[in-house]
């Protein structure tokens, strides 16, 4: 019989594989390689900002909306500490490729952190008028490492 434990990793693996092979086959059409380098680089700036506690310069790569919900960098900052510790202190960086999720653009990073714990981050991007891409949203998971002692599945 399968335990809880042994459910949730199968569970937690076939939706990454789904997540993975299903936007692929979209990705192609939907979004190119230049959008995703973009993509790329506004997180790769706003974690670049985030570590070295620049919260002007991180709140400068929100979205409008999530620029609004905010108010000011401050706040946004204070949000980022409370909730998302895991993308300030990263030590271990490792982006997937860009996708696109029903209509969506989503970035997929691995984070790694000094106290091993394991993370995966989904940014939701915003194309602006301009062109230019801005982050428009991120769900943080926290992922235990098969390889440690006593780890376990997703959480």
């Amino acid at each position: 019989m399968a335990t809880s434990a042994s459910r949730s990793r199968w569970w937690w693996l076939s939706c990454m594989f789904m997540l993975s092979t299903s936007v692929a086959a979209m990705a192609d059409d939907a979004f190119g390689v230049a959008d995703g380098e973009a993509v790329r680089s506004v997180v790769q700036a706003q974690l670049d900002a985030f570590a070295a506690d620049d919260a002007d310069r991180a709140f400068g790569y929100a979205s409008p909306s999530i620029r609004a919900q905010f108010a000011d960098a401050s706040r946004f900052m204070d949000m980022v500490r409370q909730g998302y510790a895991a993308l300030i202190d990263a030590t271990d960086v490792r982006f997937l490729p860009a996708q696109v999720v029903d209509g969506a653009p989503m970035q997929l990073v691995e984070l790694g952190s000094a106290d091993g714990e394991a993370w995966v981050a989904v940014y939701r991007m915003q194309r602006q008028p301009d062109g230019q891409w801005r982050i428009d949203g991120c769900t943080l998971l926290r992922v235990r490492r098969q390889d440690a002692p006593g780890a376990e599945q997703a959480t």
